[in-house]
């Protein structure tokens, strides 16, 4: 089975199994989420909050809720996964409304259509991100902003050596530097203007703006 149906079929399953990703966490996973979300809000404090906006691979809604609780109120998700698209259905996004089930690596939209695009988590879990990477470039007129796991700092490495040892839920992280992200959006034409790591640095976000624009 090639990798992508692969990863989006296990992902499906995870979201048939917990109305949010988090549940299968840890209490300390749990909690490093919520370190990405208010480092999320730190970036974004001086982003112009008028942007339309997408947020790839949304799943059940929570970064796409958190976005609009920001500010970002003309945001849109989309999602492979039916029964994530089902799950934000229940906590109130409609669907081909707010959320729309398409695939993050090949979606119907114009060349720079967003001028802001938003993805967490998602590009680690493919063995080859390249499609994703340059789908969301090539949506993004003005900005770009992903959240990745850094398995190379101390913590994000024994967390991932965690994973693969001792836990059965979730769907597998490959092994990325932050610098291949950063070389690869920047082959689309967008610069890194902030990069934060959480409190243990075993996550990173990140946000680029195209080069071209000087707003």
């Amino acid at each position: 089975m090639p990798d992508k149906q692969k990863v989006e079929e296990l992902w499906d399953k995870e979201w048939t199994d917990y109305s949010s990703v988090h549940e299968s966490g840890t209490i300390i996973g749990r909690w490093l989420h919520s370190q990405r979300m208010e480092l999320i809000r730190k970036l974004l404090a001086n982003i112009p909050k008028d942007l339309s906006t997408i947020d790839i691979g949304c799943g059940a809604g929570e970064t796409l809720e958190l976005l609009r609780e920001i500010g970002f109120k003309n945001t849109i998700g989309i999602d492979l996964s039916p029964h994530a698209i089902k799950k934000a259905n229940n906590r109130g996004l409609v669907e081909n409304k707010d959320v729309f089930m398409l695939d993050g690596a090949n979606t119907p939209y114009k060349d720079h259509q967003f001028k802001f695009v938003f993805s967490e988590g998602l590009w680690e879990h493919f063995k080859n991100p390249q499609p994703f990477i340059n789908e969301a470039c090539r949506l993004a007129d003005q900005y770009l902003m992903v959240v990745q796991p850094d398995h190379f700092s101390f913590f994000g490495g024994l967390l991932h050596w965690g994973w693969a040892h001792f836990s059965n839920k979730g769907v597998f992280e490959y092994s990325f530097s932050m610098q291949y992200f950063i070389d690869n959006v920047a082959r689309n034409g967008l610069k890194l203007i902030a990069r934060k790591s959480t409190y243990l640095n075993e996550q990173c976000v990140m946000l680029f703006r195209r080069e071209n624009n000087v707003n």
